[in-house]
């Protein structure tokens, strides 16, 4: 049977920056007991389902789980929450960044340092 190509192969759509957007997550336990890193994938989307941002996280466990997870659990609200994060200027979202990690370091020491 002979094959014969009867047109130009379709092209593929151009991707556009912002508009495409893949993300895996892997992890490897290793050697150790137990799984103590931590990672958070998430998208904000506008009313029509355009895409606003994304905040992905990687946090190393090796002090142990319980920082990880908590980082995991309020990094991003405390960012989210801080007025800056609301502006169009990069400066002021990155100070909200910035804040954000403080905020949730000294909350993690009044739960954890004792």
């Amino acid at each position: 049977t002979k094959m014969v190509q009867t047109g130009e192969p379709s092209a593929r759509p151009q991707l556009k920056f912002g508009e495409n957007m893949r993300i895996t997550v892997a992890a490897s336990q290793g050697g150790r007991r137990y799984m103590e890193d931590r990672c958070v994938v998430h998208t904000e989307r506008g009313d029509h389902g355009e895409l606003l941002w994304t905040f992905v996280g990687v946090f190393d466990g090796h002090g142990g789980e319980h920082a990880s997870e908590y980082v995991r659990r309020h990094l991003l609200m405390n960012i989210t929450k801080n007025h800056k994060f609301e502006s169009d200027e990069d400066e002021d979202i990155l100070e909200a960044i910035r804040q954000g990690f403080l905020v949730t370091h000294e909350q993690m020491r009044h739960v954890y340092g004792k």
